[in-house]
């Protein structure tokens, strides 16, 4: 099953880039403010600075190689791109040049910030790790292990904690590890799968309350974040449908 999630992840991205707009935190796909997008390039290893008042590319950056998933800081200084070359580059958005590089091995499926502006969290594919970057100094201060295959991350708007989707493999089910941010370390994980499922997306309410994670095989699980608890499972039909991606509206 890991092994069909990955070029099905990878042919998204060509088919469709990353979109980043700077400032708002709680998503590594869409955050919007101060008037420009960052879009990852992965056929290119690029970001596009797009200027959204009059849409054109403003600036381009080179990232490395096949970047994948882009977020910005929450003061909009610095946006975290991370890319298949086993490396996160960091832009300096006031002049949108690259500022730094930290190196994580592997390929970097995604990347998301906590409220607060202080960790950078990325998800790395086959290596049943996320890491987490301290923003001021750009380093690696922890490594925290989960489910194999993790693909997507998302953190709650208290900061408080991290959920991250993993695929499984042969021998783990599909699952999503719920982080303590404070102490760095799974607390919780959640048995969101069954045959066909990959589970490569999710998105938190802003009020916090719940998770909502596409599982790819028909149907998208709403966890309770009080309780950490499955508590609905949203039938989306369609056969041989692929859920891959998630977004909740401000309200």
């Amino acid at each position: 099953m890991a092994k069909q999630f990955i070029p099905d992840r990878v042919m998204s991205i060509l088919a469709a880039s990353v979109l980043a707009l700077t400032g708002l935190s709680g998503s590594t796909r869409i955050a919007c403010a101060q008037g420009r997008a960052y879009v990852a390039n992965f056929g290119s290893n690029t970001v596009s600075v797009i200027d959204t008042s009059s849409n054109t590319v403003v600036a381009t950056v080179n990232v490395g190689s096949q970047p994948y998933a882009v977020a910005v800081t929450p003061d909009g200084t610095q946006a975290y791109v991370a890319n298949c070359g086993g490396d996160v580059f960091v832009i300096a958005t006031s002049n949108n040049t690259v500022s730094a590089k930290v190196v994580v091995g592997g390929c970097p499926y995604d990347v998301a910030i906590t409220p607060d502006g202080t960790l950078a969290y990325v998800v790395r594919d086959n290596a049943s790790s996320v890491w987490a970057i301290d923003t001021s100094s750009n380093t690696v201060v922890a490594k925290v292990t989960v489910v194999d295959t993790p693909g997507a991350i998302a953190i709650t708007p208290d900061g408080t904690k991290a959920y991250v989707t993993s695929v499984g493999t042969l021998s783990t089910s599909p699952a999503v590890s719920v982080i303590d941010i404070s102490s760095n370390t799974v607390v919780t994980t959640l048995n969101v799968g069954g045959i066909g499922t990959s589970p490569v997306g999710v998105a938190i309410t802003p009020d916090g309350k719940y998770a909502y994670v596409p599982n790819g095989g028909g149907y998208v699980s709403v966890i309770d974040t009080s309780s950490t608890m499955v508590t609905t499972q949203v039938s989306v039909p369609g056969i041989g449908v692929s859920q891959v991606g998630i977004a909740i509206t401000p309200d």
